[in-house]
C-alpha cells in the first residue's frame, strides 16, 4: 500500500466503556452491512469505523499504528477493550522480496471479548469484510480442547516462517481510541480539517420529527436523493440513527439515548446489536447506504 496523506482530527472524549462500544458496534454493522468502503483494504475498514465513531484519521496501516502511538493510544495488554483497534506483522509479503520482514502489515477492530481471553474482531480481508478471532493467552493454538477456534488463520499460505500463521502469533499490539489531544508535531505540521459527524453531534434533535426525511427513515420507506441532498453532517448522523431506531436499537451512549427519548415512537429493545442488524429490511439497507455514502463526503 503506497502512503497517503496523513490527515489527523480527534474529536473524540477520554475512553469510556460506551465509547470503546460504540465503535464495536459501528464495526458491527460494517461487518453484517458489507458496504463499500472508501478505501477498499484493511485501513480502509479502519478509517471508516472510527470516522463514523468520531474519529478522522487516515493513512496506511503503518500510518495508522505511528499516529495512534503519538496519541498514546498503544498498549499491549492480552485483554483489549471492544472498540480497540489490532495491529498484526508478517500476515503477507507486503515488500514482495520472500523474506518475513513485514512490520505492520494488517488491521482489524475489537467487537467483543470472551471469558476466556478470545477476542473477536473485524477486517477486511482478502474475501472483503469478515470476523476475525484471536486468543493471546493460546497464540499459537487453532483450537481449544472442546473445540472452539481460539485463533484465525492470518498469515499469507507459503510465507509465515516457522508456520506462524496464526492471529495470536502475528499479533503487534492494540490501540485504544481516548486521547482529546492530538500528537504536538501533527498540530505542527497538519491543518485542522473542518468537524465531521460524531457519534452524538448534539444535545438536542437535529431536525424536526415531521420533516419528510425522518418520517421516511423511520418509517422504513425509500429515501431518495431530494431527501438527503443539502443535508449538515448531523441530519445525516440523525437519519442513519433512526433507521436503527425504528428497530428498537439499544443505543449505549448517553447522549444518544437522550436524543432519541425526544423520539416519542423510539422504543428501545433487549437485544443485541447483531440481532437488531437483522431485523433491518432490504429498504433499510438501501437508505443506509445512500446516508452512509453522502456521511462519507461530509466534512
Amino acid at each position: 500500500m503506497s502512503l497517503l496523506i496523513l490527515l489527523i482530527y480527534l474529536t473524540g472524549p477520554a475512553w469510556s466503556a460506551s465509547t470503546g462500544d460504540e465503535i464495536a458496534e459501528v464495526a458491527l454493522r460494517y461487518r453484517d452491512q458489507r458496504p463499500k468502503l472508501r478505501i477498499e483494504a484493511c485501513n480502509g475498514l479502519i478509517e471508516d469505523v472510527l470516522r463514523d465513531s468520531g474519529y478522522e484519521i487516515r493513512g496506511n496501516v503503518r500510518t495508522l499504528f505511528a499516529t495512534m502511538k503519538d496519541a498514546g493510544w498503544v498498549h499491549r495488554r492480552k485483554v483489549p477493550h471492544p472498540g480497540d483497534v489490532v495491529f498484526f506483522d508478517n500476515t503477507y509479503d507486503s515488500n514482495r522480496n520472500g523474506k518475513q520482514d513485514d512490520p505492520l502489515s494488517h488491521v482489524a477492530i475489537v467487537t467483543s471479548v470472551d471469558e476466556d481471553g478470545t477476542v473477536h474482531m473485524v477486517h477486511r480481508g482478502s474475501k472483503g469484510i469478515r470476523p476475525l478471532l484471536m486468543n493471546l493467552h493460546h497464540p499459537s493454538e487453532r483450537r481449544a480442547e472442546d473445540g472452539k477456534v481460539l485463533n484465525s488463520w492470518l498469515g499469507q499460505p507459503g510465507y509465515a516462517k516457522e508456520g506462524k500463521r496464526l492471529s495470536g502469533e502475528l499479533w503487534r499490539a492494540f490501540a485504544t481510541p481516548h486521547t482529546q489531544e492530538e500528537p504536538e508535531q501533527t498540530r505542527r505540521t497538519t491543518p485542522t480539517p473542518p468537524p465531521v459527524a460524531t457519534s452524538a453531534p448534539h444535545a438536542s434533535l437535529p431536525m424536526a420529527l415531521t420533516d419528510d426525511a425522518f418520517v421516511r427513515a423511520f418509517s422504513g420507506q425509500r429515501l431518495r436523493p431530494r431527501h438527503l441532498d443539502g443535508r449538515s453532517c448531523a441530519e445525516l448522523w440523525f437519519l442513519r440513527n433512526a433507521i436503527f431506531a425504528r428497530h428498537g436499537y439499544p443505543f449505549q451512549n448517553p447522549a444518544v439515548r437522550q436524543i432519541f427519548a425526544d423520539v416519542p415512537a423510539y422504543r428501545p429493545k433487549a437485544l443485541s446489536p447483531t440481532q437488531i442488524t437483522k431485523r433491518l429490511k432490504r429498504r433499510d439497507r438501501r437508505n443506509l447506504d445512500a446516508i452512509m455514502e453522502r456521511e462519507r463526503r461530509c466534512r
